[in-house]
């Protein structure tokens, strides 16, 4: 292989490996909007003191129509309670519920079989491209960590150990791939010297009228 085609391939997979965890870079919320929030926050702190006024307020001249705000506080206290229970037990390994973990792991896993499936048939091929097996093993890397990703709501780990965790996979993969190609191959030469050990008895105890006929018929195997 070329090492133009090999530099060219090599870019490709860092360009693909670049817009894949690209994001991680990104930032998740502006200046403004961070600062909006603090400011809401502030507020929000002075205006529980502001009603903690009234409601002191209304607890001394009219009883009545805070005994009423009571009940109804109460009344939805309850209903939050019973809102919170039930939106727990809808959660699914830290997910929001079962179709939110589908959602998020499922096409993963199929696509990640897919990707072994391609580079287990790149490595088959007699027409060996290491920039095709490149490009399968960053797609690979990138499958491996929004797979374990899936679980990250339940498990107890960092964005550092995902990662290496998916190198690690990435790894293991592709050296297992490898090594079942090696079997397969080691497997294949057995079973042709066997056919032709098979082949060569047949010849020899075959009639000679019908030798030219057991000739063609063996050949399809051996090839």
């Amino acid at each position: 292989m070329k090492i133009r085609s090999v530099v060219m391939y090599f870019l490709l997979g860092l360009t693909i490996a670049s817009l894949f965890f690209a994001f991680e870079f990104l930032e998740g919320e502006s200046n403004a909007t961070i600062l909006a929030k603090k400011q809401a926050l502030v507020d929000k702190k002075e205006n529980s003191k502001e009603l903690a006024k009234i409601k002191a307020y209304v607890e001394k001249h009219n009883p009545e129509l805070y005994s009423e705000y009571l009940q109804a506080n109460q009344t939805l206290k309850k209903s939050r309670l019973e809102y919170n229970q039930s939106v727990e037990s809808d959660k699914f390994l830290g997910f929001k519920n079962f179709k939110m973990f589908a959602y998020s792991f499922f096409p993963t896993l199929l696509l990640l079989f897919y990707v072994i499936y391609h580079l287990y048939l790149t490595t088959k091929s007699k027409k060996s491209n290491l920039g095709v097996k490149l490009i399968h093993k960053v797609f690979l890397l990138y499958l491996s960590t929004r797979l374990y990703w899936a679980f990250q709501p339940a498990a107890d780990l960092s964005k550092g150990e995902y990662y290496i965790l998916a190198i690690i996979t990435t790894v293991l993969v592709s050296f297992s791939v490898w090594l079942f190609h090696k079997k397969e191959l080691t497997w294949n030469r057995k079973v042709k010297k066997k056919l032709m050990k098979v082949s060569y008895y047949a010849m020899v105890n075959c009639e000679e009228d019908k030798a030219e006929d057991m000739a063609k018929i063996i050949e399809q195997p051996i090839k």
